[in-house]
């Protein structure tokens, strides 16, 4: 199959509520300590005094924590979902309890299975003010923040570019790497290799790891694309491009061609590195130098990308669950 063919056959797209909470007095020892830690995103140490703030699913505040010297904090008292039951059969079976709180007990339990989630904003002021969702089932939660001398409006323009969603896009899971070797030299099927295994493993924190790499002459298969980048050859001019194919925010496939001249690094670690997230319509700064290799900030960039949840938003919100 000739590489157009191969394109117009649709391998390149374009692309780039709450539980009622109790305290001990009122709960009848039935309480539970629902507690968590608060790191620094890029150092992973504890963040000390981050104030947090637990909102229901109405935006009533439930209750606030503050972190100590060990980003440690707790989040209040809840009564867990089981002795929730236990506690509405002791209501059912005692009549001497007036029908009114019978009632109330049955509405916090019907409404703590509708919405087991609080929303809780941390806000700190060496740090990028953060949303996340809390799940009440379980009694730890664990979350980190990114401290304000990272370079968010960088990060932003490649990683959360309006023009493309505003948000962070990405793979979940590492792609496999398929090199179509057809028109390429040794040098530069050497040179992709390279970056996959070095540049790529150390930008994405380890998201890439020991990255699965076949090279062949021949076409990928069209009908087994998901969860891969082929990386091919062409003389159609221009030095290089990828392209993503997305479900919502989620990359599940793409690719990178390349010039048959060169190789120049630059180009070959640019477009390595756009199709595993970092795309942008707005380009006016980078993270690599014109030797092609990365500045100290990229380092930080993939922490944050490959640490985030897929859909983040600027300048820490993750998505709505």
């Amino acid at each position: 199959m000739k590489r157009r063919e191969f394109i117009k056959a649709g391998l390149i797209t374009a692309g780039a509520g709450l539980a009622e909470f109790m305290f001990p007095s009122e709960s009848n020892g039935l309480e539970s300590m629902i507690s968590g830690r608060i790191m620094d995103t890029l150092s992973e140490s504890p963040v000390y005094g981050a104030k947090l703030k637990f909102y229901d699913s109405n935006n009533n505040l439930v209750f606030e924590a503050e972190s100590d010297e060990n980003g440690i904090f707790p989040t209040g008292v809840a009564v867990g979902d089981d002795k929730w039951i236990d506690v509405k059969k002791l209501f059912n079976n005692a009549p001497e309890f007036n029908n009114l709180r019978k009632i109330a007990l049955e509405k916090r339990v019907a409404k703590r299975a509708d919405n087991g989630i609080l929303k809780l904003e941390i806000k700190h002021d060496d740090y990028f003010d953060a949303v996340r969702y809390v799940d009440l089932s379980k009694s730890e939660f664990n979350s980190d923040i990114i401290p304000k001398s990272f370079d968010m409006e960088l990060f932003d323009m490649w990683c959360r570019d309006p023009f493309l969603g505003g948000c962070i896009q990405r793979w979940e899971e590492q792609p496999k790497w398929y090199i179509w070797t057809d028109m390429a030299n040794e040098e530069q099927i050497d040179l992709v290799k390279e970056i996959i295994n070095n540049d790529l493993v150390q930008f994405s924190n380890g998201f890439i790891n020991a990255p699965v790499i076949e090279k062949n002459e021949n076409p990928p298969n069209l009908n087994d694309l998901n969860g891969k980048v082929i990386v091919m050859w062409d003389n159609s001019g221009g030095p290089g491009f990828h392209y993503e194919d997305l479900d919502g925010n989620k990359i599940y496939s793409g690719g990178v061609q390349f010039n048959l001249t060169g190789p120049l690094r630059v180009v070959y670690l640019e477009e390595l590195t756009q199709v595993l997230g970092p795309r942008t319509e707005t380009e006016t700064r980078n993270f690599w130098d014109a030797s092609g290799q990365y500045l100290p900030v990229a380092k930080d960039i993939g922490k944050i990308l490959f640490k985030k949840p897929i859909g983040s938003k600027s300048p820490d919100i993750d998505p709505t669950p």
